[in-house]
């Protein structure tokens, strides 16, 4: 858990320093922590199903479930 805690905040400055947003802001964080969840779902679901799937195709489809994170409020 503390891996992915650490991975979490690299993704969340990456994702403020993108959108002018802080790295601490609540959406922020919010917004990383689902990508993480998404990606590990979809890695689960993949194993599940035999690993016959293609990866690249159900990251997109994982993927295209999150809109844009919005640049900072005005």
């Amino acid at each position: 858990m503390e891996s992915m805690s650490v991975t979490g905040r690299l993704l969340c400055r990456a994702l403020a320093e993108r959108t002018g947003r802080d790295e601490n802001d609540l959406d922020v964080r919010v917004y990383a922590m689902g990508l993480m969840g998404a990606l590990l779902e979809t890695l689960i679901y993949w194993v599940e199903r035999g690993c016959r799937d293609d990866m690249m195709e159900l990251l997109d489809r994982a993927l295209a479930t999150f809109g844009s994170l919005p640049n900072r409020r005005t």
